[in-house]
């Protein structure tokens, strides 16, 4: 018997954390985050099936169970799913410090799929995943050798160290998500993006700048990125702004993460 499954999904809404603070005001980073695949190949099955039954992640423990013959004496939340498709209007989540419910209609699952359609091209290549927005057009590029320098908008690195020790080996570990927080001095125009460049190669993008004002701050982002453009070793990354007002982006450098204190 395999089961795959996951703990959490991220949302990518910008200026939401991706899943360490959870907002219940805004109901569609909950379907983002607690919304996640369940697969299950049971002994000796042989053929694929889809099941739309309400499934959750209290009914692993119990199918698993119950599949197995194991005789725990144990009474679970969740039931067999190989026998029976739970009847639920609405399934309970939490996290440490509260909960909340989300239905278990999947209209809401096909309005997130339309929400980020609007991000990315599903027609498109694998690369379409990480050139969201404007700046999107410009990942794999080079950065300008020379630019002007950026002084109002700083920025925090999460993990950074994670870039300096980029392994040569099969498996070996890559950063393919960055996430820190966005701050700004002055305000930013509303076709403002951040992109964030490594070893002078654009390979993320940060919509969360756009229309940042320095009363937002500091604000979280999060970015995947186009890993194959790091380096075993040590590699330099930078922030970058792009200034979409015309048709060609003006691009600013903002620089290197700040250091953040302990």
């Amino acid at each position: 018997m395999v089961v795959v499954t996951a703990d959490h999904g991220i949302t990518f809404v910008p200026g939401e954390s991706y899943r360490d603070k959870i907002n219940t005001n805004n109901p569609g980073t909950l379907e983002d985050i607690y919304r996640v695949p369940l697969f299950i190949k049971y002994p000796q099955q042989n053929k694929s099936a889809i099941s739309d039954c309400p499934a959750s992640s209290i009914d692993i423990l119990a199918t698993i169970i119950a599949t197995n013959g194991v005789k725990s004496g144990w009474t679970t939340d969740g039931v067999n799913l190989r026998r029976i498709c739970p009847q639920r209007t609405s399934r309970r989540i939490q996290w440490p410090y509260s909960t909340s419910q989300i239905s278990t209609d999947f209209t809401a699952v096909l309005e997130r799929v339309r929400y980020y359609d609007k991000w990315i091209d599903a027609n498109g290549d694998v690369d379409d995943i990480y050139r969201v927005e404007l700046s999107g057009r410009l990942l794999g590029r080079k950065a300008p050798s020379s630019a002007p320098s950026n002084v109002s908008v700083t920025w925090s690195l999460n993990g950074r160290e994670g870039y300096q020790n980029i392994g040569t080996g099969r498996l070996a570990p890559v950063p393919t998500r960055a996430s820190g927080t966005l701050q700004t001095q002055s305000n930013l125009c509303a076709r403002c993006e951040g992109l964030i460049a490594v070893n002078g190669r654009f390979v993320g993008v940060l919509p969360e700048l756009a229309g940042m004002t320095p009363e937002v701050g500091p604000l979280p982002f999060s970015s995947s990125l186009m890993s194959r453009y790091m380096s075993p070793g040590k590699n330099l990354v930078e922030l970058w702004v792009a200034d979409w007002t015309t048709d060609k982006p003006l691009l600013t450098r903002v620089g290197k993460p700040l250091v953040q204190k302990s």
